[in-house]
């Protein structure tokens, strides 16, 4: 939702890294990344923060209805100081599926998350009248694609519910629905999206 990445890119502002878990992952994977990952804080919604289990890190819960915190309405809190990035320090952490035995932290650092938007941005191409449907869920690498690489160039990202994005016909209904906005052709296969269970990778148009 618009918290979760509102949430992932005051992290990243602040100098932090992110470390995305999804609450509907079994408790002793989620268990096992926390206690491995010794996180700093837990920022997540009030309904997600139940469903993590309890640890040392402090926990923030994000604000569910968008409205400005009445200490910043009342002029109380400090604009945020601008935090310049070591280009090889973390930008994010993505824990392996486990497969073969414990899952694993890999690091992504700024270096790279940069290097690739980029290049992304050059091929394929994006530009800022474009549209990008994000369908991935934050804890794979294709949701770095689909929420900072518009945002880079000054496009429009696009919020899919899960249940819209694993419904074929419902997501080509929310594809149809901005088809409109100038930008080109969705890089979505109509195809073969009709005829599978799920679309896989970004949408954009």
């Amino acid at each position: 939702d618009l918290g979760m990445v509102v949430g992932m890119l005051g992290v990243l502002a602040a100098g932090g890294a992110y470390l995305p878990l999804d609450p509907s992952h079994p408790a002793e994977r989620l268990r096992w990344i926390l206690e491995d990952s010794t996180v700093a804080l837990l920022l997540a919604s009030r309904e997600a923060l139940e469903l993590l289990p309890r640890t040392a890190a402090p926990r923030l819960e994000l604000e569910r209805d968008g409205r400005v915190h009445p200490a910043r309405a009342r002029g109380l809190v400090e604009p945020m100081p601008v935090v310049r990035h070591e280009v090889d320090s973390r930008a994010y952490v993505l824990y392996t599926s486990g497969s073969t035995g414990r899952p694993k932290g890999v690091e992504v650092s700024h270096r790279s998350v940069g290097n690739f938007l980029s290049s992304m941005a050059l091929r394929p191409g994006m530009e800022a009248h474009d549209v990008m449907l994000a369908i991935t869920t934050l804890g794979f690498d294709i949701s770095v694609l689909e929420l900072l690489l518009p945002l880079s160039v000054g496009g429009r990202v696009e919020l899919v519910e899960s249940e819209v994005a694993a419904d074929p016909a419902s997501l080509m209904a929310a594809i149809d629905r901005d088809a409109g906005h100038p930008g080109g052709l969705a890089t979505v296969d109509r195809g073969r999206l009709a005829g599978s269970g799920r679309a896989q990778g970004a949408v954009w148009w």
